[in-house]
Protein backbone atom coordinates (compact mmCIF):
# COMPACT_ATOMS: atom_id res chain seq x y z
CA UNK A 1 0.00 0.00 0.00
CA UNK A 2 0.83 3.42 -0.73
CA UNK A 3 0.51 5.43 2.78
CA UNK A 4 0.49 9.11 2.03
CA UNK A 5 -0.60 9.75 5.39
CA UNK A 6 2.27 8.25 6.77
CA UNK A 7 4.59 10.86 7.18
CA UNK A 8 2.14 13.55 9.04
CA UNK A 9 -1.18 13.86 10.19
CA UNK A 10 -3.12 15.51 7.59
CA UNK A 11 -5.38 18.41 8.12
CA UNK A 12 -7.48 18.61 4.91
CA UNK A 13 -8.41 22.28 4.56
CA UNK A 14 -12.19 22.87 3.40
CA UNK A 15 -12.93 23.24 -0.10
CA UNK A 16 -16.80 25.01 -1.43
CA UNK A 17 -17.73 21.24 -1.73
CA UNK A 18 -18.65 21.83 1.95
CA UNK A 19 -22.04 22.61 2.37
CA UNK A 20 -22.05 24.43 5.71
CA UNK A 21 -19.32 26.95 5.94
CA UNK A 22 -19.49 26.43 9.97
CA UNK A 23 -18.13 22.98 9.84
CA UNK A 24 -14.54 23.01 10.09
CA UNK A 25 -12.54 20.66 8.29
CA UNK A 26 -12.28 17.34 9.30
CA UNK A 27 -8.76 15.46 10.23
CA UNK A 28 -7.11 12.58 9.38
CA UNK A 29 -4.27 10.83 11.00
CA UNK A 30 -2.42 7.84 10.07
CA UNK A 31 -1.48 5.04 12.85
CA UNK A 32 1.00 2.73 11.55
CA UNK A 33 -0.74 -0.02 13.48
CA UNK A 34 -4.03 -1.89 13.69
CA UNK A 35 -5.42 -0.16 16.91
CA UNK A 36 -9.22 -1.06 17.34
CA UNK A 37 -10.74 0.34 20.00
CA UNK A 38 -11.22 4.02 21.15
CA UNK A 39 -11.82 5.60 24.46
CA UNK A 40 -15.48 6.61 24.71
CA UNK A 41 -13.98 10.06 24.93
CA UNK A 42 -11.76 10.22 22.09
CA UNK A 43 -8.72 10.70 23.61
CA UNK A 44 -7.04 7.27 24.30
CA UNK A 45 -6.59 4.41 21.44
CA UNK A 46 -5.30 0.93 21.68
CA UNK A 47 -3.41 -1.52 19.47
CA UNK A 48 -2.83 -5.41 19.96
CA UNK A 49 -1.57 -6.64 16.96
CA UNK A 50 1.92 -6.28 15.78
CA UNK A 51 2.65 -3.96 12.63
CA UNK A 52 5.32 -3.87 10.10
CA UNK A 53 4.06 -0.46 8.65
CA UNK A 54 7.00 1.26 7.78
CA UNK A 55 9.26 -1.23 8.91
CA UNK A 56 8.92 -0.89 12.43
CA UNK A 57 7.71 -3.92 14.46
CA UNK A 58 5.32 -2.21 17.48
CA UNK A 59 5.52 -4.26 20.60
CA UNK A 60 2.43 -7.51 20.65
CA UNK A 61 1.82 -6.87 23.70
CA UNK A 62 -0.45 -3.67 23.35
CA UNK A 63 0.37 -0.16 22.73
CA UNK A 64 -1.70 2.88 24.59
CA UNK A 65 -1.90 5.73 22.29
CA UNK A 66 -2.85 9.55 23.84
CA UNK A 67 -4.86 10.95 20.74
CA UNK A 68 -4.25 14.54 21.64
CA UNK A 69 -0.26 14.31 21.99
CA UNK A 70 0.15 10.71 19.62
CA UNK A 71 2.53 9.60 22.52
CA UNK A 72 2.56 5.79 22.63
CA UNK A 73 2.78 3.72 25.67
CA UNK A 74 4.54 0.15 25.39
CA UNK A 75 2.64 -1.97 27.57
CA UNK A 76 4.27 -5.21 26.81
CA UNK A 77 5.54 -6.66 29.63
CA UNK A 78 9.19 -8.25 30.47
CA UNK A 79 7.89 -11.07 33.04
CA UNK A 80 4.89 -12.35 30.19
CA UNK A 81 2.75 -11.52 27.09
CA UNK A 82 0.28 -9.55 27.44
CA UNK A 83 -2.94 -8.78 25.48
CA UNK A 84 -5.02 -5.45 25.40
CA UNK A 85 -8.76 -4.77 24.43
CA UNK A 86 -10.29 -1.68 25.62
CA UNK A 87 -9.31 1.60 27.63
CA UNK A 88 -11.17 3.86 30.56
CA UNK A 89 -11.64 7.74 29.61
CA UNK A 90 -9.13 8.83 31.92
CA UNK A 91 -6.27 6.72 30.31
CA UNK A 92 -5.30 5.33 33.63
CA UNK A 93 -6.76 1.54 32.89
CA UNK A 94 -6.79 -0.93 30.03
CA UNK A 95 -8.31 -4.19 29.89
CA UNK A 96 -6.94 -7.52 28.61
CA UNK A 97 -4.83 -10.29 29.80
CA UNK A 98 -1.53 -11.27 30.92
CA UNK A 99 0.23 -14.09 31.06
CA UNK A 100 -3.00 -16.34 29.59
CA UNK A 101 -5.04 -14.36 32.65
CA UNK A 102 -7.94 -12.14 32.49
CA UNK A 103 -6.19 -8.50 33.50
CA UNK A 104 -6.08 -4.88 33.96
CA UNK A 105 -2.55 -2.60 33.60
CA UNK A 106 -3.17 0.33 36.17
CA UNK A 107 -0.98 3.33 35.52
CA UNK A 108 1.49 3.48 37.98
CA UNK A 109 1.18 -0.42 38.98
CA UNK A 110 1.17 -2.30 35.81
CA UNK A 111 -0.25 -5.54 34.99
CA UNK A 112 -3.02 -6.93 37.18
CA UNK A 113 -4.29 -10.45 36.95
CA UNK A 114 -8.03 -10.85 37.95
CA UNK A 115 -9.14 -14.15 39.75
CA UNK A 116 -10.94 -17.01 37.52
CA UNK A 117 -12.92 -19.70 39.04
CA UNK A 118 -11.00 -22.86 40.42
CA UNK A 119 -12.19 -24.92 37.39
CA UNK A 120 -10.43 -22.43 35.38
CA UNK A 121 -7.21 -22.03 33.61
CA UNK A 122 -7.24 -18.46 31.44
CA UNK A 123 -9.12 -15.53 30.26
CA UNK A 124 -9.71 -12.23 28.29
CA UNK A 125 -11.23 -8.47 29.25
CA UNK A 126 -13.06 -7.64 26.35
CA UNK A 127 -14.53 -4.42 27.27
CA UNK A 128 -14.80 -2.34 30.17
CA UNK A 129 -16.93 0.75 31.27
CA UNK A 130 -15.76 4.49 30.56
CA UNK A 131 -15.08 4.80 34.33
CA UNK A 132 -13.68 1.79 35.06
CA UNK A 133 -15.83 0.10 37.34
CA UNK A 134 -16.63 -3.07 35.47
CA UNK A 135 -15.10 -5.02 33.00
CA UNK A 136 -16.88 -8.24 30.54
CA UNK A 137 -15.29 -10.91 29.13
CA UNK A 138 -15.00 -14.85 29.32
CA UNK A 139 -12.57 -17.13 31.27
CA UNK A 140 -11.47 -20.76 29.79
CA UNK A 141 -12.42 -23.71 31.62
CA UNK A 142 -9.52 -26.55 32.23
CA UNK A 143 -11.61 -29.45 30.68
CA UNK A 144 -12.54 -28.67 27.02
CA UNK A 145 -9.97 -25.84 26.83
CA UNK A 146 -9.88 -25.44 22.45
CA UNK A 147 -13.90 -24.79 22.87
CA UNK A 148 -15.17 -24.03 26.06
CA UNK A 149 -15.30 -20.10 27.36
CA UNK A 150 -17.52 -18.89 29.98
CA UNK A 151 -19.35 -15.41 30.17
CA UNK A 152 -17.96 -13.42 33.20
CA UNK A 153 -18.21 -9.66 34.91
CA UNK A 154 -15.66 -8.00 36.96
CA UNK A 155 -16.31 -5.66 39.78
CA UNK A 156 -12.84 -4.36 39.40
CA UNK A 157 -12.90 -1.83 42.13
CA UNK A 158 -12.29 -4.74 44.31
CA UNK A 159 -11.73 -7.14 41.51
CA UNK A 160 -13.75 -9.61 42.06
CA UNK A 161 -16.08 -11.77 40.10
CA UNK A 162 -19.79 -11.00 40.41
CA UNK A 163 -22.73 -13.00 39.89
CA UNK A 164 -25.01 -12.62 37.35
CA UNK A 165 -28.20 -14.98 38.27
CA UNK A 166 -29.88 -16.07 35.18
CA UNK A 167 -27.86 -16.60 32.63
CA UNK A 168 -29.07 -18.40 29.40
CA UNK A 169 -27.74 -22.37 29.19
CA UNK A 170 -28.63 -23.42 26.16
CA UNK A 171 -28.38 -22.77 22.98
CA UNK A 172 -30.71 -22.42 19.23
CA UNK A 173 -30.63 -26.41 19.67
CA UNK A 174 -31.36 -26.75 23.10
CA UNK A 175 -28.18 -27.84 23.49
CA UNK A 176 -25.34 -26.37 26.33
CA UNK A 177 -21.68 -26.14 24.60
CA UNK A 178 -20.18 -25.00 27.43
CA UNK A 179 -19.42 -21.74 25.12
CA UNK A 180 -20.39 -18.20 26.66
CA UNK A 181 -19.17 -14.68 26.76
CA UNK A 182 -19.79 -11.34 27.06
CA UNK A 183 -18.38 -9.06 24.39
CA UNK A 184 -19.19 -5.53 25.70
CA UNK A 185 -21.02 -3.43 28.14
CA UNK A 186 -22.99 -0.22 28.46
CA UNK A 187 -21.05 2.64 29.97
CA UNK A 188 -22.95 2.49 32.98
CA UNK A 189 -22.77 -1.06 33.30
CA UNK A 190 -26.26 -2.06 33.11
CA UNK A 191 -26.27 -4.03 29.70
CA UNK A 192 -23.84 -6.88 28.28
CA UNK A 193 -24.48 -8.37 25.26
CA UNK A 194 -22.82 -12.16 24.36
CA UNK A 195 -22.67 -14.55 22.25
CA UNK A 196 -23.23 -18.82 22.86
CA UNK A 197 -22.09 -21.71 20.92
CA UNK A 198 -19.82 -19.12 18.63
CA UNK A 199 -18.00 -21.71 16.55
CA UNK A 200 -20.65 -24.44 15.89
CA UNK A 201 -22.06 -23.03 13.01
CA UNK A 202 -23.17 -26.27 10.77
CA UNK A 203 -25.74 -26.77 11.86
CA UNK A 204 -26.26 -23.25 13.24
CA UNK A 205 -26.27 -22.85 17.59
CA UNK A 206 -24.69 -19.90 17.83
CA UNK A 207 -26.75 -17.17 18.93
CA UNK A 208 -26.69 -13.57 20.61
CA UNK A 209 -28.20 -11.99 23.54
CA UNK A 210 -28.30 -8.50 26.36
CA UNK A 211 -28.43 -9.57 29.69
CA UNK A 212 -29.76 -6.53 31.66
CA UNK A 213 -27.82 -6.46 35.38
CA UNK A 214 -31.10 -4.66 36.58
CA UNK A 215 -33.83 -6.82 36.15
CA UNK A 216 -31.41 -9.92 36.01
CA UNK A 217 -32.93 -10.97 32.69
CA UNK A 218 -31.57 -11.75 29.49
CA UNK A 219 -33.52 -11.63 25.76
CA UNK A 220 -32.39 -13.74 23.11
CA UNK A 221 -31.75 -11.71 19.51
CA UNK A 222 -33.89 -11.99 16.70
CA UNK A 223 -35.39 -15.43 18.09
CA UNK A 224 -38.37 -16.11 21.13
CA UNK A 225 -36.03 -18.77 22.50
CA UNK A 226 -38.20 -21.42 24.05
CA UNK A 227 -36.97 -24.88 26.22
CA UNK A 228 -39.34 -27.64 24.19
CA UNK A 229 -39.46 -26.78 20.80
CA UNK A 230 -37.66 -24.64 18.55
CA UNK A 231 -36.97 -21.12 18.12
CA UNK A 232 -38.96 -19.05 16.56
CA UNK A 233 -37.15 -16.49 14.00
CA UNK A 234 -38.66 -12.66 14.90
CA UNK A 235 -38.29 -12.43 11.38
CA UNK A 236 -39.06 -14.60 8.22
CA UNK A 237 -36.00 -16.86 6.59
CA UNK A 238 -33.74 -15.72 9.80
CA UNK A 239 -31.35 -19.04 10.63
CA UNK A 240 -29.46 -16.46 12.77
CA UNK A 241 -27.44 -13.85 14.13
CA UNK A 242 -23.79 -13.41 15.50
CA UNK A 243 -21.51 -10.28 15.81
CA UNK A 244 -23.44 -8.26 17.76
CA UNK A 245 -21.99 -4.88 18.89
CA UNK A 246 -23.49 -2.38 21.49
CA UNK A 247 -24.23 1.50 21.36
CA UNK A 248 -22.24 3.13 24.17
CA UNK A 249 -25.30 4.35 25.97
CA UNK A 250 -26.29 0.45 25.79
CA UNK A 251 -29.88 1.03 24.00
CA UNK A 252 -29.03 -0.12 20.61
CA UNK A 253 -27.45 -3.61 19.28
CA UNK A 254 -26.39 -4.36 15.96
CA UNK A 255 -24.71 -6.71 14.19
CA UNK A 256 -25.27 -9.53 11.32
CA UNK A 257 -28.53 -11.52 10.32
CA UNK A 258 -27.45 -14.58 8.29
CA UNK A 259 -30.71 -15.12 5.85
CA UNK A 260 -31.80 -18.48 4.30
CA UNK A 261 -34.13 -18.08 1.66
CA UNK A 262 -35.93 -21.03 -0.39
CA UNK A 263 -35.83 -20.43 -3.90
CA UNK A 264 -39.00 -21.99 -5.81
CA UNK A 265 -38.04 -24.55 -7.88
CA UNK A 266 -34.41 -24.95 -6.47
CA UNK A 267 -33.28 -26.99 -3.92
CA UNK A 268 -30.57 -24.68 -2.99
CA UNK A 269 -31.52 -21.57 -1.10
CA UNK A 270 -30.30 -17.87 -1.19
CA UNK A 271 -28.36 -17.34 1.66
CA UNK A 272 -26.84 -13.79 2.65
CA UNK A 273 -25.61 -11.49 5.10
CA UNK A 274 -28.10 -8.36 6.14
CA UNK A 275 -27.45 -6.16 9.38
CA UNK A 276 -30.03 -6.01 12.12
CA UNK A 277 -30.34 -3.44 14.96
CA UNK A 278 -32.32 -3.56 18.31
CA UNK A 279 -33.90 -1.39 20.67
CA UNK A 280 -33.08 -2.29 24.14
CA UNK A 281 -35.81 0.45 26.02
CA UNK A 282 -38.74 -0.41 23.07
CA UNK A 283 -37.81 -4.51 22.42
CA UNK A 284 -37.42 -3.56 18.84
CA UNK A 285 -35.86 -6.00 16.51
CA UNK A 286 -35.35 -5.11 12.54
CA UNK A 287 -33.87 -5.77 9.53
CA UNK A 288 -32.33 -4.11 6.67
CA UNK A 289 -33.03 -6.32 3.90
CA UNK A 290 -33.89 -4.26 0.58
CA UNK A 291 -32.77 -5.10 -2.30
CA UNK A 292 -29.27 -3.65 -2.03
CA UNK A 293 -28.51 -4.17 1.74
CA UNK A 294 -26.88 -7.75 1.87
CA UNK A 295 -23.26 -8.11 2.59
CA UNK A 296 -22.92 -5.35 5.34
CA UNK A 297 -21.08 -6.21 8.28
CA UNK A 298 -22.71 -4.11 11.24
CA UNK A 299 -19.45 -2.81 13.77
CA UNK A 300 -20.61 -0.27 15.16
CA UNK A 301 -23.93 1.18 16.26
CA UNK A 302 -24.31 4.85 17.91
CA UNK A 303 -26.40 6.58 20.53
CA UNK A 304 -28.82 6.91 18.50
CA UNK A 305 -29.01 3.98 16.52
CA UNK A 306 -27.51 4.89 13.36
CA UNK A 307 -25.03 2.08 12.08
CA UNK A 308 -21.60 2.18 10.86
CA UNK A 309 -21.15 -0.94 8.37
CA UNK A 310 -18.64 -2.26 6.55
CA UNK A 311 -18.86 -4.33 3.21
CA UNK A 312 -18.65 -6.80 1.77
CA UNK A 313 -18.92 -8.82 4.91
CA UNK A 314 -16.55 -11.68 4.52
CA UNK A 315 -13.66 -9.56 3.25
CA UNK A 316 -11.38 -7.73 5.70
CA UNK A 317 -10.72 -4.85 3.13
CA UNK A 318 -13.80 -3.59 3.54
CA UNK A 319 -15.91 0.09 2.40
CA UNK A 320 -17.48 2.03 5.18
CA UNK A 321 -20.97 3.30 5.66
CA UNK A 322 -23.49 4.84 6.94
CA UNK A 323 -26.73 3.74 7.32
CA UNK A 324 -29.35 6.75 6.57
CA UNK A 325 -33.02 6.20 6.46
CA UNK A 326 -33.44 3.69 3.93
CA UNK A 327 -29.84 3.72 2.23
CA UNK A 328 -26.05 2.78 3.21
CA UNK A 329 -23.91 6.37 2.58
CA UNK A 330 -20.38 5.15 1.68
CA UNK A 331 -17.37 6.95 4.04
CA UNK A 332 -16.01 8.14 0.90
CA UNK A 333 -18.52 9.78 -0.82
CA UNK A 334 -19.71 11.76 2.86
CA UNK A 335 -15.86 13.25 2.40
CA UNK A 336 -15.96 13.95 -1.44
CA UNK A 337 -19.15 15.43 -0.97
CA UNK A 338 -19.28 17.62 2.29
CA UNK A 339 -15.61 18.53 2.33
CA UNK A 340 -14.24 17.66 -1.10
CA UNK A 341 -11.34 14.98 -0.08
CA UNK A 342 -11.22 12.15 -1.76
CA UNK A 343 -10.69 10.16 1.38
CA UNK A 344 -8.77 7.07 -0.48
CA UNK A 345 -6.11 9.22 -2.24
CA UNK A 346 -4.99 11.07 0.87
CA UNK A 347 -4.98 7.51 2.67
CA UNK A 348 -3.07 5.93 0.14
CA UNK A 349 -5.72 3.01 0.34
CA UNK A 350 -8.28 1.51 -2.11
CA UNK A 351 -10.50 1.16 0.48
CA UNK A 352 -11.87 3.51 3.04
CA UNK A 353 -11.96 0.46 5.32
CA UNK A 354 -13.31 -1.24 8.09
CA UNK A 355 -15.23 1.37 11.17
CA UNK A 356 -13.45 -0.13 14.19
CA UNK A 357 -14.47 1.91 17.10
CA UNK A 358 -15.99 5.51 17.85
CA UNK A 359 -16.74 8.00 20.14
CA UNK A 360 -19.41 8.30 22.07
CA UNK A 361 -20.53 11.39 20.71
CA UNK A 362 -19.90 10.06 17.12
CA UNK A 363 -17.46 12.43 15.51
CA UNK A 364 -14.29 10.27 15.71
CA UNK A 365 -13.15 7.08 13.93
CA UNK A 366 -10.67 4.28 14.01
CA UNK A 367 -11.03 3.02 10.50
CA UNK A 368 -9.10 -0.17 9.46
CA UNK A 369 -7.79 -0.47 5.67
CA UNK A 370 -6.38 -3.73 6.03
CA UNK A 371 -5.89 -6.50 9.33
CA UNK A 372 -3.02 -4.64 9.67
CA UNK A 373 -3.10 -1.13 9.68
CA UNK A 374 -5.28 1.60 10.36
CA UNK A 375 -6.08 5.56 10.63
CA UNK A 376 -8.10 8.11 12.57
CA UNK A 377 -10.49 10.27 11.23
CA UNK A 378 -12.10 13.02 13.64
CA UNK A 379 -15.28 15.28 12.07
CA UNK A 380 -16.46 18.59 13.57
CA UNK A 381 -19.74 17.35 12.95
CA UNK A 382 -21.63 14.88 13.60
CA UNK A 383 -21.44 11.72 11.04
CA UNK A 384 -24.82 10.96 10.58
CA UNK A 385 -25.87 15.24 9.62
CA UNK A 386 -22.85 15.05 6.86
CA UNK A 387 -24.70 11.81 5.58
CA UNK A 388 -27.41 12.98 5.32
CA UNK A 389 -26.16 15.61 3.01
CA UNK A 390 -24.90 13.50 0.12
CA UNK A 391 -26.67 13.43 -2.89
CA UNK A 392 -27.52 9.66 -3.61
CA UNK A 393 -27.65 10.54 -7.60
CA UNK A 394 -24.79 12.54 -7.79
CA UNK A 395 -22.37 9.47 -8.55
CA UNK A 396 -23.15 8.60 -12.63
CA UNK A 397 -21.39 7.75 -15.27
CA UNK A 398 -22.64 8.60 -19.35
CA UNK A 399 -22.36 6.61 -22.36
CA UNK A 400 -21.12 8.21 -25.07
CA UNK A 401 -18.37 9.38 -22.06
CA UNK A 402 -18.52 13.14 -21.15
CA UNK A 403 -16.79 15.31 -23.62
CA UNK A 404 -17.21 12.58 -26.73
CA UNK A 405 -17.05 13.66 -30.29
CA UNK A 406 -20.01 12.04 -32.41
CA UNK A 407 -21.20 12.32 -35.70
CA UNK A 408 -24.62 12.10 -34.98
CA UNK A 409 -26.64 12.24 -31.89
CA UNK A 410 -28.99 9.25 -31.47
CA UNK A 411 -28.86 7.82 -27.80
CA UNK A 412 -27.44 8.72 -24.54
CA UNK A 413 -27.29 6.25 -21.61
CA UNK A 414 -26.56 7.66 -17.54
CA UNK A 415 -25.50 4.78 -15.43
CA UNK A 416 -26.14 5.23 -11.90
CA UNK A 417 -24.74 3.79 -8.68
CA UNK A 418 -28.41 2.83 -7.76
CA UNK A 419 -31.78 1.53 -9.78
CA UNK A 420 -33.80 4.47 -10.82
CA UNK A 421 -36.54 5.76 -12.48
CA UNK A 422 -37.89 8.74 -14.16
CA UNK A 423 -39.57 11.37 -12.52
CA UNK A 424 -41.83 12.60 -15.15
CA UNK A 425 -41.57 13.79 -18.98
CA UNK A 426 -38.64 14.64 -20.65
CA UNK A 427 -40.46 17.57 -22.06
CA UNK A 428 -37.97 20.25 -20.60
CA UNK A 429 -34.79 18.26 -21.55
CA UNK A 430 -33.17 20.29 -23.93
CA UNK A 431 -30.22 20.46 -26.02
CA UNK A 432 -28.38 23.52 -26.44
CA UNK A 433 -25.32 24.64 -28.73
CA UNK A 434 -22.16 26.14 -27.12
CA UNK A 435 -23.59 30.12 -27.57
CA UNK A 436 -26.64 29.08 -25.49
CA UNK A 437 -28.99 28.54 -28.28
CA UNK A 438 -31.80 25.93 -28.15
CA UNK A 439 -31.10 23.22 -30.98
CA UNK A 440 -35.05 21.98 -30.36
CA UNK A 441 -33.94 19.10 -30.27
CA UNK A 442 -36.19 17.13 -28.04
CA UNK A 443 -35.79 13.44 -26.48
CA UNK A 444 -38.65 10.94 -28.69
CA UNK A 445 -38.65 8.88 -25.73
CA UNK A 446 -36.43 7.61 -22.29
CA UNK A 447 -36.31 4.88 -20.10
CA UNK A 448 -35.22 3.20 -17.13
CA UNK A 449 -33.73 -0.10 -16.71
CA UNK A 450 -32.31 -1.03 -13.26
CA UNK A 451 -29.41 1.56 -12.92
CA UNK A 452 -29.55 2.97 -15.94
CA UNK A 453 -31.62 5.57 -18.06
CA UNK A 454 -31.86 6.09 -22.02
CA UNK A 455 -32.70 8.88 -23.61
CA UNK A 456 -33.73 8.35 -27.17
CA UNK A 457 -33.42 11.23 -30.36
CA UNK A 458 -35.00 11.00 -33.71
CA UNK A 459 -30.99 10.76 -34.95
CA UNK A 460 -29.53 14.40 -35.51
CA UNK A 461 -26.51 15.01 -37.44
CA UNK A 462 -24.02 17.32 -35.39
CA UNK A 463 -22.28 19.70 -37.15
CA UNK A 464 -18.24 19.71 -36.66
CA UNK A 465 -16.73 21.67 -34.41
CA UNK A 466 -19.96 22.47 -32.62
CA UNK A 467 -20.13 22.22 -28.56
CA UNK A 468 -23.91 20.92 -27.45
CA UNK A 469 -24.94 20.37 -24.16
CA UNK A 470 -27.57 18.14 -23.00
CA UNK A 471 -29.55 19.46 -19.42
CA UNK A 472 -31.60 17.33 -17.49
CA UNK A 473 -33.60 19.31 -14.88
CA UNK A 474 -33.18 18.49 -11.29
CA UNK A 475 -35.71 16.26 -10.39
CA UNK A 476 -36.22 14.62 -13.44
CA UNK A 477 -34.61 11.09 -11.93
CA UNK A 478 -34.99 9.49 -8.82
CA UNK A 479 -33.80 6.27 -6.87
CA UNK A 480 -36.56 3.54 -7.77
CA UNK A 481 -39.51 3.87 -5.72
CA UNK A 482 -38.36 6.76 -3.69
CA UNK A 483 -39.90 10.30 -4.47
CA UNK A 484 -38.00 11.96 -1.78
CA UNK A 485 -34.65 11.09 -3.57
CA UNK A 486 -34.64 12.72 -6.92
CA UNK A 487 -31.40 14.22 -9.25
CA UNK A 488 -29.17 17.01 -9.12
CA UNK A 489 -29.74 18.78 -11.98
CA UNK A 490 -27.58 17.21 -15.04
CA UNK A 491 -25.43 18.28 -17.99
CA UNK A 492 -23.63 16.13 -20.43
CA UNK A 493 -21.31 17.74 -23.10
CA UNK A 494 -20.59 16.57 -26.34
CA UNK A 495 -19.10 17.76 -29.98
Amino acid sequence: MNFIYRLLTLVVAVTPFVLSAEVAAPKITGLHALYTRLSDNGKWAVSEKASEVDGTLEPSGGILLNIETMQKLDLSPDDGFAGVSDVTNDGNMVVGSFQTLPAVWISGEGWVQLPVPSDCMAGYVSAVTPDGKYGVGYVVPKINSSYARRAVCYDLTSREILDLPNLPEFDMLHEDMDQTRFTDISADGRYIIGDMSFSYILPAQLCAFVYDRETEEYTMLGFKDHVDKDWEPLVKNLNHIESPVMSPNGEWIAGSAYMVEPIPGSEYPKEYNVVFRYNVKTNNFELFNGEDDADYLATLILNDGTVIAGSPAANPYRYAHVRSGNYYIALADIYKQNYGIDLEAVTGNVNSGTPWSATADGRTFIMGPSPEDSYLLQLNEYILDAAKRVDLLSDYSVSPANGSTMGRLSTVTLTFSRKVETNGSATAIKCTKSDGSDTGWRVSSWNADGRKITLCYMPKELKAGEEYTITIPAGRIRVAGDANVTSPEIKINFK
